[in-house]
Formats: C-alpha cells, sequence, structure tokens
C-alpha cells in the first residue's frame, strides 16, 4: 500500500468481521482473528478475499477497504473478468457480451422462510436474506425480532410478487487455437462429487481435494483446499438447497 492509501486497523477490523460472516460457519478454523495486529489483519483478509464469489455481496465500506489494501475481488466486486464459475478464465480470452435482456421470474421461498423463522442471530438472516438476493435496510440489523420480521416479509413478498433479474450475459469467447467453453469450476465439482456420496458411502474432505487435484492439475492444492473448507457443509448446501451431512468422522454426505 502506499503512503496515500493506508486503512485503519478499525477498517481492517470491520471488513474482517464482514468476511467472516460471508465466508465461514462459526467453528471454522479459517475464521479471521479480529484480535491480531493491523499486518497480521491485512495478510488474512487478503486470503479470505480470494474466496469470494461473484454472488456474494459485501458493503460498501469493507469493499473500499478490501480495494485499497489491494485484495484480490470477483468480477462483480471489481475484479478482473473471469469466463468460469470460479473465476478462472485465462489470461487474453476476449468476450462480446450480448445485450441483457431483463425479465421477471418468481421465487420458492419456502425454505428460506422457515430457516429465517427459527434464525437465533442477526448474522444468520443476513445469510438467508443474502442467498435469496435480499437486502436488509441498516436500521433492522439492530434488532433480531425485527430483523427477523423484516426478512420473513421480504421472502414472502418475493415469492408472491417475484422480482425484476437479468438473465445471464451470454459470451462468446475467442481464444489463439480454438474456442474454449467455460466448463465445470471447483465448486460445480465439488457438488457433483458430494451429491453422489451417501450415508453408507460418505465422503471426507481429502478424497474431495484429491479428486480436485486429478481434475485441475494446474490449480494450486491450498487454494482448492480453502474454497472445500468454505463450501461444505453449510454454504453449499444454502446455495443449493439440499441437506449436506457431516458424520461423526469428519466425512459428508446428502441426505
Amino acid at each position: 500500500m502506499s503512503e496515500k492509501e493506508t486503512v485503519t486497523r478499525g477498517e481492517l477490523v470491520k471488513a474482517a468481521k464482514e468476511l467472516n460472516d460471508v465466508l465461514f460457519e462459526e467453528d471454522d478454523k479459517q475464521r479471521i482473528d479480529i484480535k491480531a495486529n493491523a499486518k497480521v489483519l491485512d495478510q488474512k483478509i487478503r486470503e479470505a478475499s480470494t474466496l469470494l464469489a461473484n454472488d456474494d455481496e459485501m458493503s460498501e465500506e469493507t469493499l473500499t477497504t478490501l480495494k485499497t489494501i489491494g485484495a484480490d475481488l470477483p468480477e462483480s466486486m471489481g475484479g478482473p473478468a473471469s469466463g468460469t464459475e470460479d473465476g478462472d478464465d485465462d489470461p487474453g480470452t476476449e468476450e462480446q457480451e450480448q445485450e441483457e435482456e431483463v425479465e421477471t421470474e418468481k421465487i420458492d421461498t419456502t425454505a428460506a422462510v422457515k430457516s429465517a423463522k427459527v434464525a437465533k442471530k442477526v448474522a444468520e438472516l443476513q445469510a438467508i436474506a443474502k442467498e435469496m438476493g435480499v437486502r436488509i435496510a441498516p436500521p433492522f440489523l439492530k434488532d433480531l425480532k425485527k430483523c427477523r420480521d423484516y426478512v420473513v416479509e421480504k421472502l414472502q413478498k418475493l415469492a408472491t410478487e417475484g422480482r425484476p433479474v437479468k438473465r445471464e450475459k451470454v459470451k462468446k469467447e475467442r481464444k489463439a487455437g480454438g474456442k474454449r467453453g467455460p466448463g465445470p469450476g471447483i465448486i460445480a465439482t465439488i457438488f457433483e462429487f458430494v451429491s453422489k456420496a451417501t450415508a453408507k458411502s460418505p465422503v471426507k474432505k481429502d478424497d474431495i481435494l484429491a479428486h480436485l487435484k486429478e481434475k485441475f492439475p494446474e490449480r494450486e492444492e491450498k487454494s482448492m483446499s480453502a474454497t472445500i473448507n468454505v463450501q461444505l457443509p453449510g454454504r453449499m448446501a444454502r446455495e443449493k438447497n439440499i441437506n449436506i451431512v457431516k458424520n461423526a468422522e469428519g466425512a459428508f454426505y446428502v441426505k
């Protein structure tokens, strides 16, 4: 960081807290220690930011902090354009985007409403709302009951009235030596692998990592391992609307 582009420890702490809420479960060892000094916070925030996906949402204040320290961000947050689900587009790929079309769709919020009604923390409600594309007005974040009522109301409205959405941009990719399709990324591959697991034949993180290393030999093992830790079990279960169970041996299966 240059002398003109510095952030305070307080700003780093706020960013770390928000990243923890968005990326990690309460008992996840990867959670950033907000009691660390500024130098360590800066490093851990940079590492955590690489796990952000295009559909994650961060506050403008945190985004400013992340950009100031030079964190690696997804395209939706101002990072470099990517051609696949996990941001692993190859350098030199040219993209031509067709004009977006806007349409309205209704959303099934039954499971989200049920989860919101039993949520015990505002952070849980934030996670539910984020997954359903609902923004919570700041005043409601200070009171659990008001926040719950607000989220439930918004979700129910979403189910009955729907919302305007943008169709995914159709991208045409050209690359020297031929055309290249996006193909399944890291997260899609993890989901595919876990969804085939059963209670009698569960899979451990080491099994998943070995599968990823075989399929993506060009990827860094540490990065893929971090993605597995972020996705399983909670985040992927919420995003895919399935029940991913972790047994006593630390293995996973879909129930």
